[in-house]
């Protein structure tokens, strides 16, 4: 690829953890802990592979990285062995095989979207927030307006390098969110299935 003229790249940086919450119930303080992915940073680059390697290797003298995930489709594996072959990064490798960027953001979504919370079904990925003007609201942090986009208007948005790198991201750490057990694994099972006219 020849840097700008190149595919953007979508990437994610994420952190995987367990939330502790607390609660009063009768007079009692009730712990209950859930697994959560926070999204810390995300942007799109146009680049070469290894200008994409150079730039997660200077992202990660700053910032932790356990691993990356790679989609080692059309020709990526390289990209996939310069982390691990030349710098020693992990990978996890991922071919999305046939899959269309439409039908993995439908996989995710159960994961993203909590408009289900009313009925007892919780999104498990976070959006940094920060305080409104009035210091009175939660709302999302400007950084994560151009990612926000991608996710809301996806199909119609021109951009979508981001909302594909996201839910690639979620897709893979489904089991380990604890995605995949009762009615959101029954919505996210439906939500894979092709949709048919």
């Amino acid at each position: 690829t020849r840097g700008e003229r190149s595919d953007k790249a979508g990437v994610v940086y994420a952190g995987l953890g367990t939330i502790i919450m607390e609660r009063t119930e009768d007079g009692r303080v009730v712990r209950t802990s859930e697994k959560r992915l926070r999204i810390l940073d995300a942007f799109d680059i146009a680049s070469t592979q290894s200008d994409l390697v150079e730039h997660v290797l200077n992202y990660s003298q700053i910032h932790q990285v356990d691993h990356v995930l790679v989609e080692t489709r059309s020709g990526f594996h390289g990209t996939a062995d310069m982390f691990e072959n030349y710098h020693g990064i992990q990978v996890r490798r991922l071919d999305p095989k046939s899959q269309k960027k439409e039908e993995r953001l439908r996989a995710a979504a159960p994961a993203i979207d909590d408009s289900s919370a009313g009925t007892g079904i919780r999104a498990v990925v976070e959006f940094p927030g920060v305080w409104d003007e009035g210091g009175t609201k939660l709302v999302l942090d400007p950084r994560f307006k151009d990612l926000s986009d991608q996710v809301i208007d996806f199909g119609v948005c021109p951009r979508d390098h981001g909302v594909d790198a996201l839910a690639q991201l979620v897709n893979d750490l489904m089991p380990e969110l604890g995605v995949g057990r009762g009615l959101v694994s029954q919505l996210v099972k439906q939500a894979e299935k092709p949709a048919k006219d």
